[in-house]
């Protein structure tokens, strides 16, 4: 718990932290753990997403 306070520091982690454990809870059912595996999958590409989102606009080179 310790460790997870520390990494935890943005919003965007905290978020993402939130997700992974909403995914592997919702994927308990999957053989071979892959429940784990499913949750950090769900947690990055929404993070990424998400991630684009926040991101200002480029400019495009002419």
């Amino acid at each position: 718990m310790g460790i997870l306070c520390s990494l935890a520091n943005t919003r965007l982690r905290a978020l993402a932290a939130l997700i992974a454990g909403a995914a592997a809870v919702a994927a308990y059912a999957l053989p071979l753990k892959l429940n784990i595996v499913a949750a950090i999958v769900v947690a990055v590409l929404a993070c990424f997403w998400l991630e684009g989102r926040q991101a200002p606009p480029r400019e495009r080179a002419a």
